[in-house]
């Protein structure tokens, strides 16, 4: 059933010309009401080792994204008038400010 709705919200989304960006933070909420990554894994009843290497896994692929998040913002800018930068520089910030890296 929540897989019916979300791909009916997806497609709405779409359809109402709703952005990326808030069905990436609806998605975002949804996750964290779940209790992240690890809530998934909390029933397999890991081992110490195990949710280390878990831990490990997952540091890692945060890192790799931050590193990716931060290579296509460089890229946009990039392609942006003077003018353009500043404000998307100014968006940047104010998602930055909500919790958004």
């Amino acid at each position: 059933m929540k897989k019916h709705i979300a791909t009916f919200l997806l497609a709405s989304s779409a359809a109402l010309g709703v952005g990326s960006e808030a069905l990436a933070q609806a998605d975002h909420e949804q996750h964290a009401r779940r209790g992240g990554p690890m809530a998934e894994l909390r029933s397999l009843d890991l081992t110490d080792d195990q949710q280390a290497q878990v831990k490990k896994i997952l540091d890692e692929q945060r890192e790799a994204m931050r590193a990716l998040h931060e290579q296509t913002t460089s890229k946009i800018r990039a392609v942006l008038t003077p003018e353009q930068q500043a404000k998307f520089d100014q968006q940047v910030q104010a998602r930055a400010g909500r919790g958004h890296k």
